[in-house]
């Protein structure tokens, strides 16, 4: 599976959301305030990221997501 750079820095960004909640509690309470699903996509659609905030915490998933 071929990754370009965009997919890349995406990833990179869930994993400084997950090291910045770890890291700092007052970041990851306002996290959870939050209630929203933020996706990331290329202009023409075939690759992306989503990021969902909420009461669990952020998940996030590779793609785009089917019910944003």
């Amino acid at each position: 599976m071929k990754f370009s750079r965009f997919s890349l820095i995406l990833f990179g960004l869930n994993l400084l959301f997950r090291y910045c909640a770890w890291r700092y509690p007052a970041f990851a309470a306002r996290l959870r305030e939050k209630d929203f699903t933020a996706q990331m996509q290329t202009a023409d659609g075939s690759e992306g990221r989503w990021f969902r905030f909420g009461a669990d915490g952020l998940l996030s998933g590779a793609g785009i997501a089917s019910a944003p």
